[in-house]
Formats: C-alpha cells, structure tokens, sequence
C-alpha cells in the first residue's frame, strides 16, 4: 500500500513538473511579446498536454485497461476541477464543457498509449 502511495505521488509530481515547464514557457512568451491578453488557445494545449501526460503515467502505472484508466483519471480530475470552480463562486464559462471533454479524450488517448509503453513507473 506504501509503494502504491509514493508512486502517485511520483506520478502527480511529474505531471505538475510538466504542467511549470509549459506554463513558465507561456509566462515567458507572453512577457517577450508584450501581450497583456492570455489566449485561451494557449490554455488549452497545456491542459490538454498536461492531461494526455496524466492518463499516460496512471495507465502506465496499472499496465492494463488503458482507456478505461485514461478515462476516469481525467473524469475525476474533471470532477475536482469542477468542485473548485463552484466552491469558488466562480460561473462556469461557455465552453466548459467542451474544453473539459477536450481534456477527458486527451486523458483517454494518454491512457492507451500508457498501456503500451514500458513500464516508466
């Protein structure tokens, strides 16, 4: 149970590695070019990236059932994003649900090519 523990926590570590090198890389676009407006086309290859790369890692983890791995890794992670939203007071935008459904097949589509990878975990 320990072992199973630490390699999430390694899992989410690498996702979060991921996710600062490609938010530092956008920081450092957006101050080059004097942009004052995020694109939200920047924020959805990154959560995209960042949840193709979860999927991949949890699938790879559990070695078998990728697609379904990659789906409910990004359905929970979907979840939890939406409790935050709405614990905040935040309104959700209108392309909620799409943006989210772009983030859950990227989960899905990580999940599959997880499972035929080596083992990285």
């Amino acid at each position: 149970m320990k072992s199973i523990f630490f390699k999430i926590i390694k899992i989410y570590t690498i996702a979060l590695l991921i996710l600062l090198v490609l938010t530092s890389i956008y920081t450092l676009y957006l101050m080059k070019a004097n942009v004052i407006k995020i694109n939200p086309i920047f924020i959805l290859i990154i959560g995209a990236i960042t949840f193709f790369f979860l999927g991949l890692l949890f699938a790879n983890y559990f070695h078998k059932k990728g697609l379904l791995v990659g789906l409910l890794n990004g359905v929970i992670h979907i979840l939890i994003i939406s409790l935050f939203i709405f614990l905040s007071g935040n309104e959700f935008d209108n392309l909620f649900y799409l943006k989210y459904l772009l983030f859950i097949i990227a989960s899905t589509i990580g999940g599959i090519m997880g499972v035929n990878f080596k083992k990285i975990i």
